[in-house]
């Protein structure tokens, strides 16, 4: 196994292997840790902002989420110039043996594709590599705990799970003994839950709206029926204290008003028969065009055409369905 030093540590403390390294990688003369500083200080203003309600903490949060993947770069293969009419005889006659394809823009620009030195691209994948093999150890701590304490976890995602709402408690009590560390907070590094009912949706008239300024939420949120079909695609209904209900849905590649359109064409406005239906295999046919939705198309000219897409899903056996794509107009 090739593994990094974090990965390693998760299968030493959870996994009781024992192993001899062969051959390897490390830093011999320190290592530069700046990323932690930087990563704590966004954190933090985007928690001032969160509490603020100012949306510019979601700037920072796709700032996080953007300084993460730039240090894991793929190699980039090509590189893309733009050269006048009177110079593309001339271009090409210097680039011959590096041009992939080139065609002519709506404004008589040339936009060439090149073949890229593969020696002129860099990243930081040894800390893409850490930070992923971190954000495991954080998951596997909690949800290994969960399994000693038989605190069920019916979903995990990147850094997040659905577990049953009477072992929240249970499990921070656990964690604390164990670990010496609060789990359950805001900080970095902490669990929470975090349903809310600004990004979620409830029925009205037979339809699917935000539920925004409509119905706000009293006291504690907390799921009341779910239904989990796949990666990234499941619903929750949602109710507050009061009893107030709203859903959360997610469906991986289809988008929302899509859903709501749906949900309110064949489903009489209720998300959880849609679900079900997804649930029992059933194979459910989406207009990537409904509910207002636009699909556009860039050409290589830059040129945009309008398109039309329908998206077969299902989830027999862990399938899923094919993309149908027919490009309408320009």
């Amino acid at each position: 196994m090739i593994v990094d030093r974090f990965t390693l540590e998760d299968l030493v403390n959870h996994g009781k292997v024992k192993y001899s390294i062969l051959q390897g990688y490390y830093f011999d003369e320190g290592r530069n840790d700046r990323v932690n500083e930087v990563i704590k200080t966004m954190f933090n203003t985007r928690l001032r902002y969160k509490k603020e309600g100012n949306p510019l903490q979601l700037v920072i949060k796709l700032m996080m989420n953007s300084g993460y993947g730039i240090t894991g770069l793929k190699p980039i293969e090509t590189d893309v110039k733009y050269v006048a009419h009177d110079r593309q005889v001339n271009f090409i006659q210097n680039h011959f043996n590096h041009i992939k394809w080139f065609t002519e823009m709506p404004n008589n620009e040339w936009r060439f594709e090149l073949y890229k030195q593969i020696d002129t691209h860099y990243n930081r994948q040894h800390v893409a590599c850490e930070i992923l093999s971190v954000s495991k150890n954080i998951m596997n701590e909690v949800m290994r705990l969960a399994e000693d304490i038989d605190a069920m976890i019916h979903y995990t995602d990147t850094d997040s799970m659905h577990m049953q709402y009477d072992a929240v408690e249970r499990l921070g009590a656990a964690f604390l003994e164990k670990y010496g560390r609060d789990l359950i907070g805001k900080k970095l590094g902490q669990f929470h839950t975090d349903f809310d009912f600004d990004s979620s949706y409830h029925t009205v008239g037979g339809e699917l709206v935000r539920v925004g300024d409509t119905v706000k939420s009293k006291g504690e949120i907390h799921a009341c029926e779910s239904i989990f079909l796949g990666k990234k695609s499941y619903i929750d209904r949602l109710r507050d204290d009061e009893g107030n209900e709203a859903f959360h849905i997610r469906l991986k590649g289809i988008p929302s008003k899509c859903i709501q359109a749906k949900t309110a064409e064949a489903y009489g406005g209720d998300p959880m028969k849609l679900y079900t239906d997804l649930f029992e295999g059933e194979e459910v046919e989406f207009d990537l065009e409904s509910g207002g939705n636009c699909v556009f198309k860039t050409n290589k000219d830059h040129s945009i055409s309008t398109g039309s897409m329908k998206r077969k899903v299902c989830f027999r056996n862990g399938d899923t369905g094919t993309d149908e794509e027919v490009e309408v107009d320009s």
